[in-house]
């Protein structure tokens, strides 16, 4: 009857009673680490996923004038000069310090910020740059928002506006506090051009509405990595070894066996 150790074959603990322990010893370390390497070159060859990180969109409106156009009493319709952003409905404002002064942007003190309500009750803006949105891709709209002309701080009056980028639609709310803002979403399915759009649904009177700034559009991409030029090398002397061993054992039997 033949004993059986643990994690041993019975070929091999026959082995090991004619050769000697110091070569079954010899010979269990070099198993050791021809399995080793092989597990190390498998663990390479493991995909594994990175994240690339970028802006895919930014408007401080620091090109625009404060003020407004010619057009709508002093306000923007239509496209806002010096910006990503054109106001197709209704009309906005620009406050701030930047090229001219218009009141001041208390989200940005120096520099510039849109109104979106102008001088016509509900207005909007959208962005006038498509921004490809990509499968499985992770989007962060951030901007900082206040509805001026109130006391700071108080929680009311308030004011309803949507945020859009694309099919993707966030409902917010906005009120005398400054506030900065981050939304996120995965994307579903890819979309090109996708427009980036603000606009009001409520409103307190004709001319106090959110005040946006520092809008920023960031994309967060899934990158998988399979680094097989440098894993197969090391599988490739994982198996080597594993053969020479194998080679050592058999030529070892037949000694013992003549």
């Amino acid at each position: 009857m033949t004993r059986r150790h643990r994690g041993v074959s019975p070929g091999m603990f026959r082995l090991g009673r004619r050769a000697g322990p110091r070569a079954e010893k010899e010979f269990m370390q070099f198993r050791n680490m021809a399995t080793a390497i092989s597990l190390a070159a498998l663990g390479l060859l493991v995909p594994f996923a990175t994240h690339a990180s970028s802006v895919v969109f930014q408007e401080d409106f620091s090109g625009a004038v404060p003020g407004g156009g010619s057009e709508a009493g002093g306000a923007y319709g239509g496209p806002i000069a010096g910006t990503q952003f054109t106001a197709p409905g209704g009309n906005v404002d620009i406050v701030g310090v930047l090229n001219a002064t218009n009141f001041s942007c208390i989200g940005n003190p120096g520099g510039n910020c849109v109104d979106l309500i102008g001088n016509q009750a509900a207005g909007g803006i959208v962005s006038t740059v498509g921004i490809n949105l990509t499968a499985g891709a992770t989007y962060t709209i951030s901007y900082v928002d206040i509805l001026q002309g109130f006391p700071t701080g108080d929680s009311t009056p308030v004011i309803d506006f949507d945020v859009a980028l694309g099919t993707h639609v966030f409902h917010e709310t906005a009120d005398p506090t400054v506030t900065a803002v981050t939304l996120s979403f995965v994307a579903g399915a890819s979309e090109l051009g996708a427009l980036l759009g603000f606009g009001t649904t409520t409103a307190v009177d004709t001319v106090h509405g959110p005040v946006i700034s520092d809008i920023k559009v960031t994309e967060n991409l899934a990158v998988s990595t399979t680094p097989l030029p440098a894993a197969l090398p090391l599988f490739a002397t994982g198996l080597g070894a594993v053969g020479l061993l194998a080679r050592r054992r058999k030529r070892k039997a037949a000694r013992a066996a003549a």
